[in-house]
């Protein structure tokens, strides 16, 4: 009979390459610039509309996250 492997061995999903740890130091966005950026974004553009709405709370959207990653990257 073989061994089943169960419990033995420690065996990844790509073929054993360990998942390597994460450092302290690496941070990566969390979306809240993201977020509150389309909501700014969507509050101005509560003047011109539904497009308005949806065009500059993409747009705030973006520039929300641009803004977080420059944030963390300083």
């Amino acid at each position: 009979m073989e061994p089943s492997g169960r419990g033995t061995e420690s065996t990844v999903a790509d073929g054993g390459t360990p998942a390597k740890p994460r450092d302290e130091d690496e941070l990566s966005p969390s979306g809240a610039g993201a977020i509150s950026g389309a909501i700014a974004g969507g509050a101005l553009g509560l003047a011109w509309g539904p497009a308005g709405v949806i065009g500059l709370a993409v747009l705030g959207a973006m520039v929300g996250d641009e803004w977080e990653q420059r944030v963390l990257e300083a």
